[in-house]
């Protein structure tokens, strides 16, 4: 599930994540909060903390990115009248991310992004616990109606995450990933070693190093279940941030579809170990990972990386 990056090619692969705008400013007295919508369509009372469970894609053109992701993944597109600014993506009628329309007047960064919420036991809890280890809250525990709890962080090393108590539970697990499903999150950062020392301590991960002498990674899990997982960077100008992957059932055909797209591929499979992942950019910034799933074993992987 993890694809571990060979090369970098010396430029910036991840942009600078800010807090996400359009929770930037907590309600004042007298205000209402912005409505986002649940993230289950149907509630499951259940929560899995540690969890990745919603992305969100923070953009100045919606309409590009649902352009661009419909043709790609096959995703579908819904309106949420009570927030003009939110578009909701589902799969198969299903919600699994959302769009966050952001103005250009409002822009700190010439790129989109996206932003990974991880589900916790408890927002308040999380947060004190992150503050003792040097993160920096930019948005502090706030109720969202619908949404739930919620608060958005800077880890000690600067990549950007929300932490979030769903309302009506988290979304039921997918028995087997489709093509279009979100199947993995992972966290590039400066020092691998430090950043699993605070989502242990924060998140109450277990952390299993499956890395080796030239490549560090660690797997996330919680009771047993895989969660996420942490790489280390390559010493080169790009910045910690949680990346999430999407299934598809061929990643070269995938690849071969985002420059016709208005897209960008920045790291080709060939490029990434085993040559099943692909990292590219949307046409309007955001940068997201594709994954080959389920993955070619080893002896197909290295037989498609000779030709």
């Amino acid at each position: 599930m993890t694809a571990i990056f060979r090369s970098f090619r010396g430029r910036v692969l991840l942009p600078v994540l800010l807090p996400v705008l359009a929770f930037s400013a907590s309600p004042g007295a007298g205000q209402e909060p912005p409505i986002f919508p649940s993230i289950t369509t149907t509630p499951t009372n259940r929560h899995e903390p540690g969890r990745f469970v919603w992305h969100d894609l923070v953009t100045d053109d919606v309409d590009a990115a649902k352009r661009f992701y419909g043709e790609l993944f096959g995703w579908g597109f819904g309106s949420t009248p009570e927030n003009e600014r939110f578009t909701v993506i589902t799969l198969n009628g299903k919600p699994i991310a959302g769009i966050i329309l952001e103005d250009e007047a409002e822009r700190d960064l010439p790129t989109a992004r996206w932003f990974s919420s991880v589900s916790v036991e408890d927002v308040d809890d999380a947060v004190e616990a992150a503050l003792d280890r040097s993160a920096e809250v930019d948005i502090p525990p706030s109720d969202l109606p619908d949404r739930g709890r919620y608060s958005v962080l800077h880890d000690p090393q600067g990549a950007a995450l929300v932490l979030l108590r769903a309302t009506g539970g988290d979304p039921a697990t997918s028995a087997e990933y489709g093509t279009g499903e979100f199947l993995w999150t992972e966290l590039w950062t400066r020092d691998a070693a430090a950043a699993v020392s605070f989502y242990e301590a924060v998140l109450g991960y277990d952390s299993e190093f499956t890395g080796d002498e030239t490549r560090r990674y660690f797997i996330l899990s919680r009771e047993g279940q895989p969660h996420a997982g942490i790489g280390q960077l390559p010493p080169v100008d790009a910045d910690p941030a949680w990346l999430p992957y999407v299934a598809v059932g061929s990643v070269r055909e995938i690849v071969g579809r985002v420059p016709e797209l208005g897209g960008e591929v920045i790291l080709p499979p060939e490029a990434i170990s085993r040559g099943s992942a692909a990292l590219i950019a949307d046409p309007t910034g955001g940068i997201i990972a594709v994954q080959e799933w389920p993955m070619p074993d080893q002896g197909e992987s290295d037989a498609k990386e000779d030709r």
